[in-house]
């Protein structure tokens, strides 16, 4: 659990899901009645109650902790407990709700050395379904999970509704700025800034708008949105922001969507967006390494050469969305968009009315 906790005196009512990644994806059911774990809160009357079973009753066997969890989730009695594979809790929760079957979805799609630190960090846990969002990482995952395995695309870009509107901009550069340290964060730098001089470069040349999809617009990245806008106006002023719209409607109003190796531009390319991917960090440091570009797709450029890429740009933007999408449909690519997670959604009111029954 977390520090700065708040106390509080309500009561608990039975649900029948338990989220545990506070809503990260923002899942909506109808007809069930759903409860956002919240990390910071703790109901004192359990509380309280916690304090008498570990002095009277527990005999040593589990700290207050976890008395405390096993109390709430008796109260709550989910019939299924939900949260993403950076939600540690997910994997030992079972132990705790023996009745609750358990859900884990991928928060975001994995790099090698990813794979191996959570089978790491998830190591002897009970997994009833995992949802993951392909059959590529299915098959790297399921070596270590007792686990019923789902491809279903990722849980957060299923629930997104993007409407189908009119391109404003030419391009969307996904701005992978960050403020925290961390390995190969310079040669990361470097790369982006790179990227950005080529776009601004092209825009004049070609005479093109690009719209910068800040990550300041995610408030888990706790990135200040004029220190952001600040860094790409000293690389061009040519840029343009909308500071009031998040990536995702970012990227949605522009013809063509660039990055390094995101997972958003993996996202909108599961959509049939046009997308290129510029993943030259790999050749620097191989925990960069992105297991879907082991073949050379069209839509990815690996060697850094700006003449490549200012032609690819220019084909991209010329080709009709058809024949786009008829393209990426015959690259075979593993990337799946499940609207509005109806293969989740339908697993979860079966195994409710299972439990009804």
């Amino acid at each position: 659990m977390r520090k700065n906790y708040n106390f509080t005196l309500k009561n608990l009512v039975k649900s029948d899901i338990l989220l545990l990644d506070e809503n990260y994806s923002d899942l909506k059911f109808r007809n069930l009645k759903s409860f956002i774990f919240d990390y910071k809160k703790i109901y004192l009357k359990i509380f309280i109650k916690s304090i008498f079973v570990y002095f009277f009753k527990n005999k040593g066997k589990n700290n207050i902790k976890e008395i405390y969890l096993i109390l709430f989730l008796k109260k709550l009695s989910p019939k299924i407990i939900i949260g993403h594979h950076l939600n540690y809790l997910i994997f030992k929760i079972k132990k705790y709700s023996p009745q609750s079957k358990i859900i884990v979805y991928l928060h975001h799609r994995l790099y090698q050395s990813q794979i191996q630190d959570l089978r790491t960090i998830s190591k002897n846990s009970s997994v009833d379904f995992f949802f993951v969002c392909d059959k590529m990482h299915e098959n790297f995952l399921n070596k270590y999970f007792a686990a019923k395995f789902i491809s279903n695309g990722l849980v957060k870009n299923n629930e997104i509704k993007l409407n189908n509107i009119k391109s404003k901009y030419d391009l969307a550069y996904i701005s992978e700025y960050r403020t925290s340290n961390y390995p190969k964060k310079k040669i990361h730098f470097k790369f982006i800034k790179q990227i950005a001089q080529y776009l601004s470069e092209y825009s004049l040349k070609y005479k093109k708008k690009v719209v910068i999809a800040l990550n300041s617009s995610r408030k888990d990245k706790e990135i200040l949105i004029e220190e952001e806008i600040n860094y790409f106006k000293k690389i061009s002023p040519n840029f343009l922001f909308l500071k009031e719209k998040d990536s995702y409607k970012v990227c949605n109003l522009a013809k063509l969507v660039v990055c390094l190796n995101s997972n958003l531009g993996a996202d909108f390319l599961a959509r049939g967006k046009k997308v290129l991917f510029l993943p030259f960090l790999k050749k620097y440091d191989d925990s960069f390494n992105n297991p879907y570009f082991k073949k050379n797709f069209f839509f990815v450029i690996k060697k850094n050469n700006k003449k490549k890429i200012f032609d690819r740009l220019n084909l991209f933007l010329n080709l009709r969305n058809l024949i786009w999408k008829k393209k990426l449909k015959l690259s075979k690519i593993q990337i799946i968009f499940d609207k509005n997670n109806s293969i989740l959604k339908n697993k979860i009111a079966k195994i409710c009315k299972a439990k009804n029954l």
